[in-house]
């Protein structure tokens, strides 16, 4: 049941989204859970705006502002939906200033052509920021916009190599292997046993998160699209039983969904689209209940480290690649960042931090934020074994996001089982951000 469309593409593009055997679990959530149809209608006091679209994004943050940028360059009448305010907070998937984008991928071969035209993507939007039009149409000379995407290399270190190299292979990508002192003596801030390997690919590098979000936004809207920030979509249905049936959606305000008074106020509106996108990212389990257990939200966070002042450079982008680090197979994993941007220090996560799942959506909103001392301990424990000179430094800061997982660590994007005319694009199991410019782009299509 992978998700298709008219010219094909994504069938080429996309058979990592659902085998056969992903795709009868899917449905099987299906068969024995109602449908989330139920709050049909307005609710009893809700001053409703009813407004009609050819498609309706419900979260604009990785997955839904590419989907939205995409559509909207098609040509279609289309809304996009976020829950929260302002365009690229801090309180989904898609924030904490860096993302890796490597290509030579450990999860699965399936993923090489996909991460290419993302990576295309992201440069073309780029691209797309540097052109100022002025009313008449000419090009406006202005100070070129921070990039969205800087080249640092990749480097595939410890148990993930072997996977690494096979992909790097595989599809055709410049590499190099090194040893263990090898990697130290080229790469001077990390220290790895001697006798583990590493691949070294130097196209990889960091996306900054909240201005591709952004980006995609904002062009999306000069294009046509609509934007309603600071509401949450609480039900939906369709319209009539058959495949093209269109769907109307209520909103209200995301204040009263906090505060437990959604439906009691003013200020929502009724949305009918032909098409709906489902990018919602961890409240995916609000709008679709039977996605609960296939889709779980889990509380990750990062820290960024001081670094030793004789150090420093050594942490720099030119100096420094970004990085996956696996101990032993499946085992303990970290990523990290050069020292760059506006945050100072070093950036490094552990793959699962504490393995805090979010069983109950009703929670997320409220999940704590902040790093405590269990964090900053976890994360610490991989800049104490492997990166020296920020060993002792201070956390200088931290930032709490969502992986929201799949039993099998891959994708949900699929038609729905039962309304093809919506699209779950929900979730990424921590590691879709840098496949969401062309995620978007195929879903468009």
């Amino acid at each position: 049941m992978a998700i298709t469309n008219r010219t094909g593409v994504a069938a080429a593009l996309l058979p990592i989204i659902l085998n056969p055997t992903r795709t009868n679990a899917l449905q099987a959530s299906f068969s024995y859970l109602p449908i989330a149809t139920a709050a049909v209608g307005v609710p009893a006091g809700l001053q409703a705006r009813i407004h009609n679209y050819d498609v309706a994004v419900i979260g604009l943050g990785a997955f839904g502002s590419s989907a939205l940028y995409h559509i909207a360059r098609s040509g279609l009448k289309v809304i996009g939906i976020e829950r929260h305010r302002p365009v690229g907070h801090a309180l989904g998937s898609s924030h904490g200033a860096s993302r890796i984008i490597r290509l030579a991928y450990f999860e699965g071969l399936q993923y090489g052509p996909l991460l290419k035209r993302s990576l295309r993507l992201f440069l073309e939007l780029q691209d797309e920021l540097m052109e100022q039009p002025l009313a008449h149409g000419k090009q406006a000379p202005t100070a070129s916009p921070a990039p969205l995407f800087q080249r640092t290399g990749m480097l595939d270190v410890g148990s993930v190599f072997e996977r690494a190299l096979e992909s790097a292979r595989a599809h055709g990508l410049q590499h190099e292997i090194l040893t263990g002192p090898e990697l130290t003596r080229r790469f001077p801030a990390y220290r790895v046993p001697e006798h583990w390997r590493a691949l070294y690919q130097p196209d990889g590098g960091v996306l900054a998160p909240e201005r591709i979000v952004q980006a995609h936004v904002t062009l999306a809207q000069r294009l046509g699209a609509e934007v309603v920030v600071g509401e949450t979509v609480t039900s939906w249905h369709t319209e009539g039983d058959s495949n093209d049936s269109p769907v109307t959606l209520t909103t209200v305000p995301t204040s009263d969904v906090v505060a437990g008074e959604a439906g009691s106020g003013g200020g929502g509106r009724t949305i009918t689209a032909g098409a709906v996108v489902m990018a919602p990212g961890p409240w995916i389990g609000q709008l679709v209940p039977e996605l609960r257990d296939l889709c779980v939200p889990e509380r990750q966070v990062v820290g960024w480290f001081d670094i030793e002042a004789s150090a420093r450079r050594d942490f720099t982008p030119e100096r420094f690649p970004v990085f996956v680090l696996e101990e032993s197979p499946g085992g303990t994993a970290y990523y990290g960042f050069p020292e760059h941007g506006e945050l100072p220090g070093f950036k490094i996560g552990l793959y699962h931090h504490l393995r805090q799942d979010i069983r109950d959506p009703a929670a997320l909103d409220a999940v704590q934020r902040t790093a405590d001392a269990a964090d900053e301990a976890a994360l610490r424990a991989g800049v104490a074994s492997y990166f020296p000179a920020a060993a002792r430094g201070r956390l200088l800061s931290s930032s709490a996001c969502f992986f929201t997982n799949t039993p099998d660590g891959h994708f949900l994007v699929d038609r729905h089982p039962l309304h093809p005319q919506v699209i779950l694009c929900s979730a990424c199991s921590g590691h879709g951000f840098k496949m969401s410019s062309g995620i978007g782009q195929l879903i468009a299509r």
